[in-house]
């Protein structure tokens, strides 16, 4: 069992680089659930079905937990705080055009447990050599969330409050230009929505 995060993180960064890939990105249909059984919980994939439309075609048990909906077959921008959309769709589309990765930590405010950080690894795959979906990893979501339907109260659930920081992966095609600017404009974004949530 792959308990700390970190070693979590680099199990699923290890599988995802070992995959067969064409043009530096995996196929998706190389992706065998049963080789990375113990991080299903935590792993969602996107389609990109537009410019501005990802939809689930998985959600982890896991995170359903943790939402207390699966989520699967939902248009991902339904259920995105607005003011997050252009952001997320900025980092989405980037890492299926360029192609790249991007890990970004995300604040959660818990009512009974306080503000929790979580981080989230995101990775493009490919249909027939078009990079089309997006791999979801969430090494630091551990048992709370998985039981989450058992261990708290059915009303409590989690908000997201503000993604904090952001970092693309060159995985070979290097980072798109904006990366910089994206960055600093979202971390930006989250300290006003902090300061807010705080005032």
């Amino acid at each position: 069992m792959t308990d700390n995060w970190q070693d979590s993180a680099s199990v699923f960064m290890d599988y995802w680089r070992g995959l067969p890939s064409q043009d530096l990105v995996p196929e998706k249909t190389d992706l065998r659930p049963e080789d990375i059984k113990e991080l299903l919980p935590r792993i969602s994939i996107h389609e990109r079905t537009g410019s501005n439309k990802f939809i689930y075609r998985l959600h982890g048990a896991g995170l359903a937990a943790r939402s207390k909906a699966d989520n699967t077959g939902r248009d991902l921008f339904a259920i995105t705080p607005p003011e997050w959309r252009s952001a997320v769709c900025l980092l989405m589309n980037a890492i299926l055009d360029q192609p790249c990765g991007v890990v970004e930590r995300h604040l959660l405010a818990d009512p009974l447990a306080g503000d929790i950080y979580r981080m989230g690894i995101h990775l493009p795959m490919a249909e027939s050599g078009s990079a089309k979906f997006i791999v979801n990893f969430y090494p630091d979501m551990g048992d709370d969330a998985v039981n989450f339907t058992s261990s708290r109260r059915p009303e409590v659930i989690r908000q997201p409050i503000a993604m904090t920081d952001v970092e693309f992966i060159d995985i070979g095609a290097g980072k798109p230009d904006f990366a910089a600017d994206a960055e600093a404009k979202i971390q930006e974004i989250s300290a006003a929505l902090i300061r807010q949530r705080n005032a």
